[in-house]
């Protein structure tokens, strides 16, 4: 699997932050700055914006109080208007539980009130040693992705090929608007195990899926429907790189009981469509 990407946005005055934050969570995953080659020529910043999310897997949010606000005849601390807008963006299209919130507890920005009760990782701003202060935030942060890399549904099928015997394991993660993403892995029984990536779309009922193997070699598609009791069933099409030829199949999958353990199931051999009956 590639390395997790990291994308963080800040204003210009919390840039040293953003920077501090960059060098503390480069173990982690790759991490890209706003400032870093992404607001290119020929490109509106929103559609720049809108390639970095979706070249992200997790977003990191520096709110600093930059500007004043007066609402009701009370001055307030507040961040850029473009970072609360980006920090919607990300949070819409990545997911709140991917998108996380950095700030100095010392000099904290008025919330508005749509993100009260969300937990935010804080920094002592007064600290000289940047790297030291963000430290804290980052173990949070971390900590946050960790968790996010169990899965959220494992599915399990075992099924025949000629005289081949495969065992395939779908691990899908879902984020925000229905979004999947994960891995796929498909083993022949005493054999080698072969890797793909996985995107797609979960809604009504239906998971449609688009995979390519981790060398970008081979891939295909698959359309699985809820038949109930924690059971998909749905056709699976893989194309030949060599040949061109493209085969469609059905099978039927079985939602893993426990993190990590296969469940006691095994489907129908697959057939070609049409073989069926």
């Amino acid at each position: 699997m590639s390395k997790l990407t990291i994308f963080i946005v800040s204003s210009s005055e919390g840039l040293r932050i953003g920077q501090a934050l960059q060098l503390s969570l480069q173990g982690t995953a790759k991490v890209r700055l706003w400032n870093q080659g992404v607001f290119g020529l020929g490109q509106s910043n929103l559609e720049a914006l809108l390639q970095a999310v979706d070249s992200s897997d997790f977003a990191i949010l520096v709110l600093t109080s930059d500007d004043e606000a007066v609402s009701r005849g009370t001055a307030s601390p507040v961040s850029r208007d473009n970072v609360i807008f980006e920090l919607g963006l990300f949070m819409g299209r990545l997911g709140r539980t991917r998108t996380f919130v950095v700030y100095d507890l010392g000099n904290p920005p008025k919330i508005i009130s749509d993100l009260a009760g969300i937990t935010f990782a804080t920094f002592d701003g007064r600290d000289q040693d940047l790297s030291s202060a963000v430290g804290p935030a980052c173990f949070l942060i971390q900590e946050a992705i960790r968790k996010q890399l169990i899965p959220d549904e494992v599915w399990y099928t075992d099924w025949h090929f000629g005289k081949k015997i495969y065992h395939e394991e779908l691990s899908l993660f879902k984020g925000g608007c229905g979004l999947l993403s994960g891995m796929r892995k498909l083993e022949e029984e005493r054999g080698e195990a072969q890797l793909f990536t996985v995107q797609g779309y979960n809604g009504r009922g239906f998971y449609w899926i688009e995979y390519h193997r981790t060398d970008n070699v081979g891939g295909g598609t698959i359309l699985l429907r809820d038949i109930g009791a924690g059971k998909l069933k749905g056709l699976i099409t893989a194309s030949n790189c060599d040949t061109g030829q493209l085969r469609c199949y059905t099978n039927q999958w079985s939602l893993g009981l426990s993190q990590g353990k296969r469940p006691d199931y095994r489907t129908e051999w697959l057939r070609k469509l049409g073989e069926v009956v």
